[in-house]
């Protein structure tokens, strides 16, 4: 099953914060899902953890909401700036943004690896204010 919201390849933590809206709110949040990006050559995402949660991060984050954002190969990955930028260690990492972030405040959460699987815990995740 592909992953079926808006996507984008990026470098910089400034590029993600562009794509996120100015009206993000506790009551209209945005979700950025950060991901391995996808293999050339298997057509997969090089994370196991990130193939297994694809499925349920394709049924159950919102499409109209939401990026995902691919972090590249894995050893882009490692010396990543977003990983400082966003608070991440871990992939997938959905963060739920209910402010617009800017360079001296963010108002976010996190889901990390198995606690995705769980759909109690993602839609709890999704849905809390």
């Amino acid at each position: 099953m592909p992953l079926v919201f808006p996507f984008f390849s990026v470098q910089s933590p400034d590029q993600v914060l562009s794509q996120v809206p100015e009206a993000t709110s506790s009551s209209s949040p945005f979700f950025l899902t950060f991901f391995a990006s996808i293999d050339p050559n298997t057509g997969e995402s090089w994370c196991i953890d990130c193939r297994k949660a694809q499925p349920v991060i394709d049924q159950h984050v919102p499409e109209a909401n939401s990026a995902l954002v691919f972090v590249g190969d894995r050893s882009e990955w490692k010396s990543s700036p977003l990983r400082e930028a966003f608070g991440i260690s871990r992939i997938p990492t959905i963060v739920k943004l209910t402010s617009k972030p800017s360079a001296t405040s963010s108002t976010s959460s996190h889901l990390v690896e198995s606690d995705i699987l769980d759909q109690a815990k993602l839609k709890k995740f999704l849905n809390s204010e």
